[in-house]
């Protein structure tokens, strides 16, 4: 365990000494305040017109104008675009400057070393992600969000970044050039969501078919 958390903050240390993980963090919470900041203004204005009908107002619902654009827009951009660009050079680098044999000659288990890597990862993305809980705690002031497909929409982001962070550690532990690694990791996650959109068209045109 102890090799592990080793790892585990060696890696840490790493993010946070390269730029890489403060631009990355920069240009992901620069699209989610702009996204939540329009969702806002739509909902408001929907609002207001709805203020004159009473049956209108009970449809509105801010999960569904406000949180769930948020979650389809962070899912996409952290998930899809920015962890194949923070997963890239976890392996890739060792393998190039040659430290990936100085980790596997030392004392550490491979699986030390694999889920150490992972771990700090994972850390940066729950960081990344535990930063836009500004954004529901802004309409619990204004509004009434519920909080239990708040939360649930928050394990499976997590569980999705997870999901990609493992794909981005195998592909990066294949290759020395980061690029090649980013580049992969990125057309197989968006492959796997792509897959959703293709499950969903198939069954509207069998639907379709049959009526």
């Amino acid at each position: 365990m102890q090799g592990l958390l080793a790892i585990w903050g060696r890696e840490l240390r790493a993010y946070f000494v390269s730029p890489i993980f403060y631009a990355i963090s920069t240009v992901f919470i620069f699209i989610i305040s702009f996204m939540f900041y329009e969702s806002l203004k739509y909902y408001t204005q929907v609002f207001m017109q709805a203020a004159q009908y009473p049956a209108m107002m009970e449809r509105l619902n801010i999960n569904e104008m406000i949180m769930r654009p948020l979650f389809n827009t962070m899912s996409f951009v952290a998930v899809l675009i920015l962890m194949p660009m923070l997963t890239m050079r976890v392996f890739s680098e060792e393998k190039k400057t040659g430290t990936i044999e100085l980790i596997l000659t030392s004392p550490v288990k491979d699986w030390h070393v694999i889920l150490g890597k992972f771990f700090a990862a994972f850390t940066l993305f729950a960081i990344m992600v535990g930063l836009t809980l500004i954004y529901p705690l802004v309409l619990q002031l204004y509004g009434d969000p519920d909080w239990g497909p708040i939360w649930t929409g928050y394990v499976g982001l997590l569980l999705m970044g997870g999901s990609i962070i493992t794909i981005g550690l195998f592909v990066s532990s294949m290759t020395e050039n980061q690029i090649i690694a980013g580049v992969v990791c990125f057309g197989v996650a968006l492959f796997l969501w792509s897959l959703d959109f293709a499950a969903g068209t198939i069954v509207r045109v069998t639907t379709f078919q049959h009526l």
